[in-house]
């Protein structure tokens, strides 16, 4: 999740409706897509790791 765009659209909608208009993340959401990101890398490192490990084995 990348916050520029997320703003750019914030500011955009702002200024097509002439109202304030914020960004507003929820911190539950980013921490858990950032846990299940760094989970999943690791994984996949784990994994690769080991099959590599046990061809040249």
């Amino acid at each position: 999740m990348t916050l520029p765009p997320l703003a750019g659209m914030a500011s955009g909608l702002s200024q097509a409706t002439s109202s304030g208009v914020g960004l507003h993340l929820d911190s539950g959401a980013v921490l858990t897509a950032i846990t299940g990101t760094l989970v999943a890398a690791v994984l996949a490192g784990v994994m690769v790791t080991g099959k590599t490990l046990r061809k040249s084995a």
